[in-house]
């Protein structure tokens, strides 16, 4: 085609044979140009690694309510009273806060990073995802909408490995899988009462899923979606001890974080099955733990409502603190 029209305007305007090879170019050039897609964050190869801005020992948080990792085992964590999702990197260093100061409602409960590469953080009271680039600025919005067209209102979101984001909507009981676009492909409609600020869901790699639902319950789901079982997973623990975390690890182990009133709190790994493999108390100094992710290599990182990321071995062991509280 645009072949054709450059040999068309060649021939409209009689020109010396160089001037109408320019012309001809030109148009192709043109015409290309117009139809170039705009590439996403993903198409732009390898992604630099932003200068790091404050170190992971000086960096300051407030209240702490998720915590995910991105491909590069960088952390995305969630200070809902900064009303900030920051970006550290490998080693805890900060390096950069995405914010969205337009919205006076805006409350940010957990952050992913999507297929594209874009950094997907939740907006509740606007029905939608609001995507950031590794630029720190608000790149799209992605309005949510389940097929009957209400609201979908984002409580909790996760990466999955089909490419989908899974967005939790706790009010409606239900979690969707969407595209980056906001299309919705399916749904898992969870099995039992869902807390409020529940319903977050670890995505394994074979594509099974579990839901923190409650503070004492998970639900099991396989690859294809279908709900295996609801299980209680704060049975040997005290009435005062509450699940606030849910993570997988690459092998497929589950990892659960549990805040139990005045006392600290536990870590907990169960089987594919649901079956408890491990339970250990975390040492000093944990104060209200609210979520957990396991690096590739091994590290369980923990985040601490009270302003603290904490990195630990296996056994419990804090090895590093990450961070500390605002104004302290």
């Amino acid at each position: 085609m645009v072949t054709s029209l450059a040999r068309a305007a060649a021939a409209a305007h009689p020109l010396p044979c160089a001037c109408a090879l320019g012309l001809a170019l030109a148009i192709v050039l043109l015409l290309t140009a117009s139809v170039a897609p705009r590439p996403s964050c993903a198409d732009e190869g390898p992604r630099a690694k932003p200068p790091v801005r404050v170190s992971a020992s000086s960096v300051e948080f407030v209240t702490l309510v998720s915590l995910d990792l991105t491909p590069e085992g960088w952390m995305l964590v969630t200070d809902v009273s900064a009303r900030a999702v920051h970006l550290l990197d490998e080693d805890g260093n900060l390096l950069l806060s995405f914010r969205a100061p337009q919205y006076a409602d805006f409350l940010p409960a957990d952050a992913a990073q999507g297929p594209d590469g874009f950094f997907y953080v939740t907006y509740e009271a606007g029905a939608r995802l609001l995507a950031f680039g590794l630029d720190g600025k608000l790149a799209k919005e992605v309005p949510l909408r389940w097929a009957d067209g209400s609201d979908v209102h984002p409580t909790a979101v996760a990466s999955g490995p089909d490419g989908m984001l899974y967005v939790s909507d706790a009010p409606a009981m239900r979690i969707g899988l969407f595209d980056v676009t906001g299309k919705e492909a399916r749904r898992l409609d969870l099995g039992s009462r869902v807390t409020r600020g529940m319903a977050r869901a670890a995505v394994a790699a074979d594509g099974r899923v579990c839901v923190l639902t409650t503070c004492r319950d998970v639900d099991f789901f396989d690859a294809k979606g279908k709900l295996e079982a609801t299980r209680p997973v704060s049975g040997e623990l005290s009435d005062m001890t509450f699940a606030s975390g849910i993570a997988f690890d690459a092998q497929g182990t589950l990892y659960l974080v549990h805040h139990e009133v005045k006392e600290g709190g536990w870590l907990q790994t169960r089987d594919a099955a649901g079956a408890r493999k491990s339970l250990v108390r975390l040492s000093a100094p944990v104060h209200t733990p609210t979520d957990v992710v396991v690096t590739s290599d091994g590290w369980v990182l923990v985040a601490c409502q009270t302003g603290r990321i904490l990195r630990l071995d296996r056994e419990g062991h804090v090895v590093q603190v990450i961070g500390s509280p605002a104004g302290k």
